[in-house]
């Protein structure tokens, strides 16, 4: 597969692994840290299954139509890339063949590799709950991942007026580690979700502690999190429903000009502030009173 790392958006580009213009496909788009996110969450057992499944000896299963129908079901369930890395890992290529046969699956390496893969899922799972802890990682790179220079190859190309290092490799290892790397170099945040416990990086707050991913009846985790924490949380239900009545008073007076800033974050300042004091001292009845005292007052 072919990728390239665009570090102004610290966003990796991905393409299909054969053509001879990588440009020329349409591109799949992954955020610096989610190559380590998406492999998590993909069980390698479950590739060996089907692999056996497709195989008419159970031995060998070629890169061919059926391979690419159990690629395409793949990533239908997992929706990312990565999985196509994990199954290109598997390749071996046979000696003396046309180049429309060239590769195949060893089911029995295949097995073993998966298996690695599966432990290493979780020294990476460990990583991530340790707060991406460097030293936890050292252990890993020597037995799971220790890439080698010759696992990714680069080529220079120009597109859209720029240079890019454009990537090739079939190895996850590889991917991985690199994408390892760049967590480290832009300090990317992982952190591991409140509500269905999987690993996720924060949009836009460091301090959020739900994920975005659809968790029950269409609902994300953020939303279900935190319905399920206000519900057993009088202070902050009472507060976000005073401040969703403050908010909706920005729409009744569009006639005021800057109502947002001289009357609404004002008053959410002085909120906030009185929720922190109220709430130490354990007084739901003084926060209640204070919001009907001050709905007015800015």
């Amino acid at each position: 597969m072919y990728f390239y790392a665009e570090p102004g958006e610290k966003t990796y580009f991905f393409y299909p692994l054969k053509t001879s213009n990588p440009y020329s496909f349409n591109k799949t788009t992954a955020p610096f840290g989610q190559i380590v996110l998406d492999f998590m969450e993909i069980d390698p057992i479950e590739i060996l299954d089907l692999l056996e499944k497709h195989s008419p000896d159970k031995q060998i299963m070629p890169v061919n139509q059926s391979y690419f129908q159990i690629r395409d079901i793949l990533i239908n369930r997992y929706g990312n890339v990565v999985v196509s890395l994990m199954l290109e890992t598997l390749w071996n290529k046979h000696p003396y063949t046309s180049s429309d046969n060239n590769y195949y699956i060893d089911l029995i390496n295949a097995e073993e590799k998966l298996c690695k893969m599966r432990l290493l899922r979780y020294e990476i799972a460990q990583f991530c709950a340790k707060g991406c802890n460097y030293n936890w990682l050292e252990d890993t790179f020597i037995n799971y991942l220790n890439p080698t220079f010759q696992d990714i190859h680069v080529q220079i190309s120009c597109r859209d007026g720029k240079l890019h290092q454009l990537y090739e490799s079939f190895d996850i290892a590889s991917v991985l580690s690199f994408d390892l790397m760049n967590i480290q170099y832009y300090h990317i945040q992982i952190k591991q979700c409140e509500n269905c416990w999987k690993f996720f990086i924060p949009k836009n707050r460091s301090d959020e502690i739900y994920c975005d991913r659809i968790y029950k009846n269409g609902k994300t985790c953020k939303q279900i999190g935190y319905f399920e924490k206000e519900k057993n949380d009088p202070f902050k239900k009472l507060f976000t429903a005073a401040r969703k009545t403050q908010y909706a008073r920005i729409g009744y007076n569009k006639h005021i000009e800057n109502y947002r800033d001289k009357h609404y974050n004002p008053w959410l300042k002085a909120a906030q502030e009185a929720k922190k004091k109220f709430e130490s001292n354990n007084d739901i009845d003084g926060f209640r009173q204070w919001i009907e005292d001050n709905k007015n007052a800015f």
